[in-house]
């Protein structure tokens, strides 16, 4: 395991994995909000796939307790509510500039109808 010390427990090595995936968790969830609000689609959805592989394998390792771990847990998770309301507020941008779009097709299609033909 590259990043853990040979010597100390096998409990010490899994604490510290478990805090590496938790600062890695926490590098992915501070990306994917700032690509978000950079508008980078693409690479917001390569890392989707990034961030789930790192919770599973959260969700499989025992944690570190402590104040340092709950604090960083609670970072994730005001990162996680950031992320889920700036996804929303795109969605709701987005949503709108299609209406537009779609409401600016059908009147030139309108007024296309309406045109004598030649």
């Amino acid at each position: 395991m590259s990043g853990v010390p040979s010597s100390g427990s096998s409990e010490q090595a899994v604490d510290m994995n478990g805090g590496a995936m938790l600062d890695r968790l926490q590098g992915l969830l501070e990306q994917q909000l700032t690509l978000v609000h950079q508008g980078r689609w693409a690479t917001v959805v390569a890392l989707i796939d990034r961030t789930d592989q790192c919770v599973q394998r959260i969700a499989g390792t025992v944690l570190p307790d402590g104040p340092g771990p709950t604090r960083q847990w609670q970072c994730i998770q005001q990162l996680y509510r950031e992320l889920s309301l700036a996804l929303t507020a795109q969605r709701a941008e987005v949503s709108g500039v299609l209406n537009a779009i779609r409401r600016s097709k059908k009147m030139l299609n309108t007024y296309g109808a309406s045109l004598p033909s030649s």
